[in-house]
């Protein structure tokens, strides 16, 4: 695995956050705009560090932590066509692609 490819990159980011910031500032009230961009950009930092500690990190077996780099780890390695999820399952039971058990 490239250690240098878990997040992702800033050039092909530039034209995605662009045209979101243009979409969002031509449909939202500019303080509304701020709220939100906050909130996106709160909540990308924290799926983009979860995911760099998922690949690194050795947490202790049978914590939330431990079974989410596991449930990840499937995703990876064992079925790429299933668990999402890096921060939450939420999104794999909604769109029916749970995972399967430890590796």
């Amino acid at each position: 695995m490239d250690g240098d490819r878990l997040v992702f990159p800033p050039v092909p980011a530039a034209p995605i956050v662009a045209f979101f910031y243009y979409l969002y500032t031509s449909l939202l009230p500019y303080d509304l705009f701020c709220c939100f961009g906050a909130g996106k950009l709160f909540g990308y930092i924290i799926y983009d560090c979860s995911h760099y500690y998922f690949h690194h990190a050795d947490p202790l077996p049978g914590t939330n932590l431990h079974f989410r780099k596991v449930y990840h780890n499937n995703h990876h390695f064992k079925h790429f066509d299933l668990a999402f999820g890096i921060s939450t399952v939420l999104w794999d039971y909604v769109f029916n692609t749970v995972g399967a058990g430890p590796l």
